[in-house]
């Protein structure tokens, strides 16, 4: 008695897999063969029978129910893209910055006893190029940070 009373005020579970032919479900339940993309763990909807008669019917529940599935993907599919973006932008800030510590022809000066000095703008140059990682590790900080938010 107290399992029957119990199991209808779990929530229910919706997964978003990804079918081998790369077409994306929503489904109740695990299907074999597909990449789970996430699940939402969604709250108990039951409604007792008194305040159900108001509501246009379970089609209504059942559509809103999708349109958000729908939106919630639409925005982490988003993120996810934004933190793709954002590795790679941090992966070329960072290989420029190794690239740019080399020493360009114009940033050495060579006195005439043969002793020579680094240029500042060679200095600005690297100032820059830490600045763009730091951009972009700042980027991909945010983006991860707003697809957390969503999961």
């Amino acid at each position: 008695m107290t399992l029957a009373v119990a199991l209808p005020a779990m929530g229910q579970k919706i997964y978003k897999q990804q079918l081998p032919d790369g077409s994306v479900v929503y489904a109740d339940h695990r299907i074999k063969g597909a990449k789970l993309l996430y699940q939402v763990e969604m709250p108990d909807t039951l409604v007792p029978p008194a305040a159900r008669a108001g509501a246009s019917g379970p089609g209504a529940d059942t559509a809103a129910l999708d349109k958000r599935l729908r939106e919630r993907a639409v925005a982490l599919d988003r993120t996810q893209r934004e933190v793709v973006d954002a590795e790679r932008a941090l992966a070329e800030a960072k290989r420029q910055l190794e690239v740019g510590k080399e020493l360009l022809p114009g940033e050495i000066q060579i006195s005439a006893t043969g002793g020579s000095r680094v240029l500042p703008e060679y200095y600005d140059r690297i100032k820059k190029l830490e600045e763009n990682a730091a951009k972009a590790q700042t980027r991909l900080d945010r983006a991860y940070s707003e697809r957390n938010q969503l999961r």
